[in-house]
This record gives C-alpha cells, sequence and structure tokens, in this order.
C-alpha cells in the first residue's frame, strides 16, 4: 500500500514528514533556518546595546566639555542705597581677569633667545619660556604649582631689571556702583621664586586706578620671594593676598618685575599670576 500525504497540511519544518526532492523540504534545512533567525535577532539586540552605550558615551562627554567651557557665571547682588530705595545689579564672575597669567598663550621660548610674553607689554628681556629648558631654570619636578602648564615668565638676559604689565577694566564687568559700595572684592595671587642659590628675583603689584587714570590707595605687591625663603632651591612659592576693591577704582594696572643681582642672566621666576573678584 502506498501512503499518501496531503502536501497542503504539512508544515515545510515537519521533521515527519520525508524528504521530497521537488518540495527542497528537509528537517536539517528547518533547524538550520531557526538557527539562523535566532542568531540575527540576537545580533540586532548586541547592536542596539552597542549604540546605546555609544549615545550615552557621546553624552557625557559633550556635558564634560561644556561644563570646562563656562568659566564665567553672574552673581547678583542687591545694594541699598538709602533707606526706601534698592537697586539689583550684577556682574560677570571670571575665573582670571588677567590675559596669559599661566604664560600657556602664544609662543614660548625653548632656547636661550627672547620671546616677550603674549597679552602683557613688555620692557626688555623677560621671556615667557618653557619648562625644562635647559637654558633656563624651572624644572617640572622642581616645587611649585601643582596646575602647572608648559611655560612661565623668565627674566633671560637684562642690564639689570626687565618687566611686563597689562591694565585690566573692571567695570568691563562690573557696576561701578557695586564697587563704590564696598561690596567688591579681590584675590590676587601668583607663585613666585628663583634658581637655587642665586638672589636674582621676582615680584609682582596690583595698583587699583580711578576713572582718571589715578592711584588709589596703595600699591599692593607679591614678593619677592629670596633664596634664602626658598631654602636655596630652585623652586616657585605660593603668594596670595585678598581685600575689599577700594572706593572710586575702575581699572587696575597689573606689573611684573624681575631683577638681576649677579650673575649674567635675571634667574627671577614667576608663573599662574591670577587675579579675581567676587
Amino acid at each position: 500500500m502506498v501512503k499518501i500525504f496531503d502536501t497542503n497540511k504539512i508544515s515545510s519544518c515537519d521533521k515527519s514528514v520525508p524528504y521530497d526532492k521537488d518540495k527542497r523540504t528537509h528537517p536539517r534545512r528547518c533547524v538550520a533556518f531557526s538557527r539562523f533567525k535566532l542568531c540575527f535577532c540576537l545580533s540586532l539586540i548586541c547592536l542596539l546595546f552597542v549604540l546605546i552605550g555609544i549615545i550615552i558615551l557621546i553624552a557625557i562627554v559633550f556635558s564634560s566639555h561644556r561644563s570646562q567651557k563656562e568659566t564665567e557665571s553672574t552673581i547678583t547682588i542687591t545694594v541699598t542705597t538709602s533707606a526706601m530705595t534698592t537697586t539689583t545689579t550684577s556682574f560677570v564672575l571670571k575665573s582670571n581677569w588677567i590675559i596669559n597669567g599661566d604664560g600657556e598663550i602664544g609662543p614660548c621660548e625653548s632656547g636661550n633667545n627672547i620671546t616677550n610674553p603674549t597679552g602683557w607689554f613688555s620692557n626688555g628681556t623677560i621671556t615667557q619660556v618653557y619648562y625644562n629648558n635647559t637654558f633656563a631654570d624651572q624644572y617640572f619636578t622642581d616645587p611649585g604649582p601643582d596646575d602647572r602648564g608648559q611655560c612661565y615668565f623668565y627674566g633671560q638676559k637684562p642690564f639689570s631689571t626687565t618687566s611686563m604689565w597689562q591694565y585690566v577694566n573692571i567695570t568691563d564687568s562690573i557696576d561701578p556702583s557695586l564697587i563704590d559700595n564696598q561690596t567688591i572684592s579681590y584675590n590676587f595671587s601668583a607663585w613666585i621664586g628663583g634658581y637655587a642659590s642665586q638672589a636674582d628675583y621676582a615680584q609682582v603689584s596690583l595698583t587699583f586706578l580711578d576713572q582718571n587714570n589715578q592711584k588709589i590707595g596703595s600699591t599692593i605687591i607679591l614678593g619677592p620671594v629670596s633664596n634664602v625663603q626658598r631654602s636655596n632651591l630652585t623652586s616657585l612659592l605660593y603668594r596670595q593676598i585678598h581685600g575689599l576693591v577700594p572706593n572710586g577704582s575702575r581699572s587696575c594696572l597689573v606689573l611684573v618685575t624681575i631683577t638681576r643681582v649677579y650673575g649674567p642672566t635675571a634667574d627671577g621666576d614667576i608663573d599662574n599670576i591670577s587675579l579675581n573678584f567676587s
């Protein structure tokens, strides 16, 4: 007796059905196809997880980059000018009001030549120089700021004294009424030092000026740092001062001076000069 199969009721993947050359249906091929579908689905799931991970990573990097860029914020202050009147005003708080106070803008000297600092007026041989320059003083391994960059300021070969300076317009971002009501304070700092036992030295001063560029109050000076204070070590030491901005101030002068005491070069050094208002 011949057994007859109804091909319309038989699944193409029914293992009980014998192999039919014409229909090309075989249990092994059905199993392989099922495994292929499973692998394909798993691959899609893995790809989905990878894409989600990439999106999360991009979001984290973008957020970090954006937070690093936000070096300025707005401070709001309420000033009482009389018993009946109050004025609310604001100013922009900057991370550092000094341009290139850390010597990281513009070219740095890698040899024995003179490269005047970028962003400063200069007189003489004062040079923006790389750390680890064998023709200068400071190395990365010498005591100094943890956040030092690649360069610092060095006296090089002056006749006796060399200097650099810049003016800071305070009222560019601060309402003068806040200054005149004695609500604005300053923080002035720098890393100052020199070479080994040599007495050459550096210092930086801050002078407040009124609207006619006339001096207000006393000049504030950081340094010098003597070789004795450095224990005759090549190093930079931290110096800082803070106080209230004098009434009537509209700008200020920041002046760096490096003096040669003896020897062919002025081995006074300074880095990370910073001026902040709050």
